[in-house]
């Protein structure tokens, strides 16, 4: 009876089917159950699980976004202007004696300019390939470049080698309070453009 069962539905729906056997066991795929209760086989279509199976597997393939080679390149070019960027600031702000001024601005400017690009961005709505695009060259790429955390790590290591642990504490936490601060204000730069630009667009 029962493999009659098995020829006669296979031959109708067109799909492969295996038989549970697990007592009360539930198992779903694709859109189809099945109940095994008391021991008793019932049938259920595997043809989903297969396909569904594949689809996470090609997803499980495809990169994130962020590490497409179309993405890195994207990133490569803004950190090399940035960079650019960040050397030509440093020559033309005047030295202040031992005082690294030029790094505290550079940092200053570029947190700046991340809070407002970032805001402006997420006010925009959904991302779309365009911002992405934006994002990972301005953001990550230029203004990563630009901003340099690692010339603020020698200046403070500077300080303590020379015998001004004050110095160094004062200006490794000042330039991370006033970067944090920078940041807000560009955020409130941007909240405030979007709201002229609103403003003016319903007059």
């Amino acid at each position: 009876m029962l493999g009659d069962r098995l020829d006669h539905d296979a031959a109708t729906r067109g799909s492969s089917w295996v038989i549970g056997s697990a007592a009360g066991a539930h198992l779903e795929c694709g859109g189809n159950a099945a109940n095994v209760n008391g021991g008793e086989p019932e049938l259920f279509a595997s043809t989903g699980c297969q396909n569904e199976g594949v689809e996470h597997e090609a997803e499980a393939r495809t990169p994130p976004v962020f590490l497409r080679p179309s993405s890195l390149l994207l990133v490569f070019a803004g950190g090399t202007l940035g960079t650019l960027l960040r050397e030509i600031a440093t020559m033309t702000v005047w030295p202040a004696g031992r005082f690294p001024l030029a790094v505290l601005l550079v940092n200053l400017l570029g947190a700046f300019l991340l809070g407002l690009l970032l805001e402006s961005l997420a006010r925009s709505g959904t991302e779309t390939p365009s911002g992405l695009r934006t994002r990972l060259f301005l953001g990550t790429g230029v203004l990563g470049g630009f901003t340099t955390y690692s010339a603020l790590a020698e200046a403070v290591a500077a300080f303590v080698i020379e015998g001004d642990p004050a110095i160094a504490a004062l200006y490794g936490l000042g330039t991370v309070v006033l970067g944090g601060l920078a940041t807000w204000v560009g955020v409130l730069v941007a909240g405030r453009r979007r709201g002229w630009s609103s403003g003016g667009g319903s007059r």
